[in-house]
């Protein structure tokens, strides 16, 4: 019993030293079932971070990240319109939403790779 408080205690600690950094592969779902996968590479350096996402072999740096917590929001532009993603960071994994500007929205999901 000791043993496994210890081993959820230090696999805790980890997972919060980790925080949001790193890869995380995420799927955005429309509201007619269309996904789209893509990678959220999250840095932080002196308690700023940054972003980019990799779609489709290119890099796009996202714009306006905000981190409060495990919460991540963040823009995405593209030729025609801008998305905006809202998601939770928790655990290793990705729940959240997505907006754009042209009015499509849908959930986004994922996890830390």
């Amino acid at each position: 019993m000791y043993r496994a408080l210890l081993l959820t205690l230090f696999t805790t600690a980890l997972s919060l030293a980790a925080g949001i950094a790193g890869k995380w592969e995420l799927r955005g779902t429309s509201a007619s079932g269309e996904e789209a996968r893509v990678q959220l590479v999250l840095t932080e350096s002196d308690g700023k971070h940054s972003g980019t996402m990799l779609v489709e072999g290119e890099s796009v740096p996202v714009q306006g990240l905000t981190v409060t917590g495990e919460e991540v929001t963040f823009k995405i532009p593209t030729d025609d319109t801008t998305y905006t993603v809202k998601v939770t960071l928790k655990n290793d994994a990705a729940e959240g939403t997505y907006s754009a500007s042209d009015g499509r929205s849908g959930k986004v999901s994922g996890k830390r790779i």
